[in-house]
């Protein structure tokens, strides 16, 4: 078996077990009243984790005729990368929580490596780990604060981030002011449920989780300039059957906002 079949069916392996159980408990008005002890994602675990299985996918891809993709999440930023590519003969992508590059492997199937400019924002953990399997280009960027980040970005990407942040109208608010024509949002729990939130359990360290109201998320990217113009499920089979039947989120969602230009600029 392949060292790439390996990573991925542990990776699978832990997925299923992750979700297959009800990955969140009760319902509050806001993170911080969440009973919560840590963020996993910090864990040195996590990012070996999520640094083989990026590594092994970059090696695997490399060899495939066709791009492929396993979901419109993992599509969705790679098609407009090309579109932009397209465009402008190249594309600058800021990443913000992305792990240890998995959108970058993901577009670097359709975008040649020297058109891309990346810059990648985490965790100091992941970040180490990303660096040392060897997947990213050497002239990918590495920051741990979104604040020191030095790209004029085509596209911010923030893929599962949002719900982890306790000021997400701040978040949205400093995604949109890097300016960039172009925000993506994947893998995002927005739905039709008023915003709340509620105690992710499935992780390890119970974790503080937003739900948050697809309709707020929209307003407020549209008092920044910004347009949706594309949205899509993120096919999850969770089980909430613990959770109120009026404060569920169904499915997470992709969203692509566009960058609002006036007629008198």
């Amino acid at each position: 078996m392949s060292r790439f079949r390996r990573v991925a069916r542990r990776a699978a392996q832990l997925y299923r077990a992750v979700w297959r159980v009800r990955p969140f408990e009760g319902i509050y008005p806001n993170r911080g009243s969440v009973p919560a002890s840590g963020e996993a994602f910090v864990t040195e675990a996590w990012a070996k984790t999520a640094a083989e299985y990026t590594a092994s996918l970059a090696q695997r891809l490399q060899s495939e005729p066709v791009p492929r993709f396993d979901s419109a999440e993992a599509m969705c930023l790679p098609f407009l990368a090309a579109i932009v590519h397209g465009e402008k003969g190249r594309v600058a992508i800021l990443d913000v929580g992305g792990g240890a590059g998995v959108a970058y492997v993901q577009v670097r199937q359709v975008v040649p490596a020297d058109a891309i400019e990346y810059v990648l924002v985490d965790n100091a953990t992941v970040l180490a780990a990303a660096r040392a399997a060897g997947h990213l280009p050497a002239t990918a960027r590495f920051h741990e604060d979104l604040a020191t980040t030095d790209i004029a970005p085509d596209i911010v990407h923030a893929g599962s981030v949002i719900q982890y942040i306790d000021d997400y109208r701040g978040f949205l608010e400093m995604l949109a002011r890097r300016g960039a024509p172009w925000i993506v949002l994947t893998n995002s729990p927005v739905g039709d449920m008023p915003t709340c939130a509620t105690r992710q359990v499935n992780m390890g360290a119970p974790m503080a989780y937003w739900f948050l109201n697809a309709a707020e998320v929209t307003a407020i990217l549209r008092e920044a300039g910004y347009g949706l113009i594309f949205s899509s499920a993120c096919e999850r089979d969770y089980d909430l059957d613990n959770l109120p039947e009026d404060q569920r989120i169904a499915d997470p969602r992709n969203l692509v906002f566009r960058r609002v230009v006036s007629d008198s600029r």
